[in-house]
Order: C-alpha cells, then structure tokens, then sequence
C-alpha cells in the first residue's frame, strides 16, 4: 500500500525484490550503497542492493523464527550474513528501522 510516507505492509512482510530494488534506487541512488555505522548487527560497513536484500531476509526469518538461511546463503557467496542468530524482536525490530530508512513503513 503506498501512503504519503512511502510503501507499507503488514509487519513482518518485505515487498517483493523488485519494489525494494526499485525503493532503493529511489532512497541511495543505483548502484551505490547503504551505509551502517555502529550497527550492531552490520557494524561499519555498506551495503549493495542485493546484500541488503540478503540481510533483511535474514532479520525477516530471525524475526518469524525460522532462521534456516544462514550458512546456505554464506555457502551461495554472500558476505553480506555476518551477524549472529538476533533475538526475534531484534531482528524485527533492525528491518524496520532499515525499511524505513528506504520510505518502506512496517505496520
């Protein structure tokens, strides 16, 4: 749903990659990068499009309690997983605030 803010969905629920891509280049511009400093799940470091989409899966999963992806997706060649398993309302909590950040609203 689009609001004067930018997209909303339910809680828990991530737009597909195309909308984040699409949100993304809107909010940091193609092909640059979204920065963290003193995150403590990133720590200080940036992030591409598609290690960001990584990560947010991941809190997403941390979040519903079903944090499988870990070691598939390091095994599949992200270096974006770096954090350890967060509480889930942590990790909930963590995509939200990065969510927002791109004008995407948890509600």
């Amino acid at each position: 749903m689009k609001t004067k803010y930018g997209l909303s969905f339910n809680y828990g629920e991530l737009p597909s990659k195309e909308v984040f891509e699409a949100q993304f280049d809107v909010a940091v511009g193609h092909g640059n990068t979204f920065s963290f400093g003193n995150d403590k799940r990133i720590g200080n470091d940036k992030l591409t499009c598609d290690e960001l989409w990584i990560e947010l899966n991941q809190a997403v999963a941390e979040f519903e309690g079903t944090a499988t992806l870990v070691g598939d997706l390091r095994s599949a060649g992200s270096s974006a997983l770096r954090a350890p398993i967060q509480k889930q309302d942590d990790a909930g909590d963590w995509a939200s605030v990065v969510l927002f950040c791109l004008n995407i609203e948890w509600i």
